[in-house]
């Protein structure tokens, strides 16, 4: 633009706001046709129509979208019995499940004056999984079977330990929606 005046410069600026963003480069040709004679101007309006034709065609209408199945969640990759349960927790619950069992098939065979064990800690299922019993693994175990007591296939109660600060989980069993 020869005349570079403020007015001028706002003029463009709300002329691009106005228009769509792929055919900025179009107008800002026609922008220079300001100050130039009307000869020139009629070529330029011209050649800007020319080019937003031959835009419009090569534009294409997007498909519409499929429809889409619901997906089965990765958050909750496996259910059991109406329940959605993580990857973590199925692992944690298969172990207690086998370990209950276990437990109730020995007392069954032994016979009376035998219990079996009344509470089970993280450290021993995860001995029972092959894994080390870390403190870090041993809470995220934990963690892991209060879910599982949440959403009703694990239960226990906790005793208090005299000489402790935790708890033990005790009268382990399943829960009712196991």
């Amino acid at each position: 633009m020869k005349n570079e005046t403020q007015e001028d410069w706002n003029a463009a600026f709300a002329l691009l706001r106005d228009i769509p963003q792929d055919q900025h480069s179009a107008y800002l040709d026609m922008l220079g046709m300001l100050s130039t004679t009307k000869q020139e101007a009629k070529e330029v309006v011209a050649k800007v129509a020319k080019k937003a034709k031959s835009s419009k065609k090569r534009t294409k209408k997007k498909a519409a979208a499929p429809a889409v199945k619901p997906k089965q969640s990765k958050r909750y990759p496996v259910e059991y019995n109406d329940v959605r349960l993580t990857e973590k927790e199925w692992y944690a619950f298969i172990c207690a499940r086998s370990l209950i069992q276990a437990r109730d098939i020995m007392v069954e065979q032994v016979g009376g004056g035998v219990n079996g064990f009344d509470f089970l800690s993280s450290k021993t299922m995860l001995l029972h999984m092959g894994e080390a019993p870390t403190e870090s693994a041993c809470q995220s175990l934990g963690r892991n079977l209060r879910s599982l007591k949440s959403k009703g296939l694990l239960n226990w109660e906790l005793e208090r330990v005299p000489k402790g600060v935790r708890n033990l989980k005790v009268n382990f069993r399943l829960g009712l929606n196991a």
